[in-house]
């Protein structure tokens, strides 16, 4: 029997708060108050690398409570997350002068890494094979919920259409197909 995980339903809201909270406290809309004084990058969060990190969380949320809605709507919120991300990165090691020349370049190879693998994921789940949308739903879990609200009629339709989309767990949705006719 194939093993599947299930992203808790909770999982999203970390990075929608921590997005939301960094996003309102760089556009000023939350207090600020630094508890020393140091030298720094940024001497106050209001900066616009900082609203781009913290969009990139939010939406990296938003793609994680979508994971299951198509094809189209979780490419363009990873392209935001993706560019969100990017961008304040490149930023600090380009252009921001902190970083000398030997840290860029050894910067430059995960960070190219990392655009290409991001890219490569944003295509596959274009073109509707996202790793995320596989570990998202397990039609196992759906139907023993259903079945546990009396929903028998939706559970055998969920098994049925995930023994078509997934040949290699049919064996796995005909054996509970089997236990809902024996129990029924």
């Amino acid at each position: 029997m194939a093993v599947s995980r299930v992203i808790p339903r909770w999982f999203p809201l970390p990075f929608l708060i921590l997005g939301a909270y960094i996003v309102l406290l760089s556009l000023g809309l939350l207090p600020y108050a630094p508890s020393h004084k140091r030298p720094a990058v940024f001497d106050s969060p209001q900066h616009w690398q900082i609203t781009s990190i913290g969009i990139g969380f939010f939406c990296a949320g938003i793609s994680l409570a979508i994971a299951n809605r198509g094809r189209w709507l979780p490419a363009v919120v990873g392209t935001v997350v993706m560019v969100a991300l990017v961008t304040p990165m490149v930023w600090f090691f380009y252009f921001s002068g902190v970083v000398e020349l030997p840290i860029r370049f050894f910067a430059s190879i995960p960070l190219v890494a990392g655009l290409a693998g991001t890219i490569f994921g944003l295509v596959r789940t274009a073109q509707g094979k996202s790793p995320i949308a596989g570990i998202a739903r397990d039609p196992a879990g759906d139907a023993d919920t259903l079945l546990a609200y009396g929903r028998t009629a939706q559970a055998r339709a969920l098994l049925r259409d995930a023994m078509k989309r997934d040949p290699s767990r049919a064996a796995e949705f005909q054996r509970k197909l089997e236990k809902i006719d024996r129990d029924t």
